[in-house]
């Protein structure tokens, strides 16, 4: 049984990170324009990228750091329902951890390599158009295999399950009602769903879009829960 003061950090803890991503996400959509600036063609992305200057890099940073706190995240969930649930805790805690690899994985590559060559292709007047199209390659094979494959694809894949797991957990260990597990079901099972937009699913963006904010607002109401609850 966690102390009053635990419980407190752990509810403080819940609502950090949600916090991080969302103020890390809105700077990316007004400063960069993402995620639709994925849809340009590259040349405009690593111009928009370098043009974005130290502020950009921060909000990349803050993404790759709201990743990391996944981890404590996950184990302080684990914490309060493995009495209960001790096998399928331990599960979704394995999930979890794995989740926040891939999302750093995915997110980190901004902060540094395309960090890079942003900074060497907008130097136009010192490369060739070989070295262009070099720079326009590697950053399209990084965005297929950390962006789709490891990012969304499998980090959407462990997220989606790691939501649905925690949300039984959490439920049997009696910490969130009936209704708030089978919205926080729902989630995991949309969040699931991005996986599908390679697929040819055009609504898949959408839905998960959608089910992953939903999914934060949860954790963020659960932390606050455990900050103002009295025993």
């Amino acid at each position: 049984m966690l102390s009053r003061y635990e419980m407190r950090m752990v509810g403080i803890l819940l609502l950090l990170m949600p916090l991080f991503i969302v103020i890390s996400w809105s700077g990316l959509i007004s400063r960069f324009d993402y995620p639709d600036i994925l849809r340009e063609p590259t040349s405009v992305i690593l111009q928009q990228y370098d043009e974005g200057g130290i502020t950009l890099k921060l909000y990349w940073a803050g993404m790759v750091l709201s990743s990391l706190l996944i981890i404590p995240v996950v184990l302080s969930l684990y914490r309060l329902t493995n009495q209960a649930n001790r096998s399928l805790s331990l599960t979704a805690a394995g999930i979890g951890i794995t989740s926040a690899v891939f999302h750093v994985l995915g997110f980190s590559r901004w902060l540094f390599t395309v960090n890079y060559l942003a900074g060497q292709y907008v130097a136009t007047d010192r490369l060739t158009a070989d070295q262009q199209w070099v720079i326009e390659t590697s950053f399209n094979m990084l965005h297929m295999y950390l962006g789709v494959t490891i990012g969304e694809t499998l980090g959407f894949l462990t997220m989606g399950v790691w939501a649905i797991l925690t949300a039984v957990a959490l439920y049997r260990s009696r910490y969130i009602n009936a209704a708030v597990a089978v919205l926080s079901i729902g989630c995991g099972i949309g969040i699931l769903t991005g996986i599908l937009e390679w697929a040819g699913w055009s609504y898949a963006v959408e839905i998960n879009a959608i089910a992953y904010q939903l999914w934060i607002l949860i954790i963020a109401y659960l932390g606050i829960t455990f900050i103002v609850k009295k025993s």
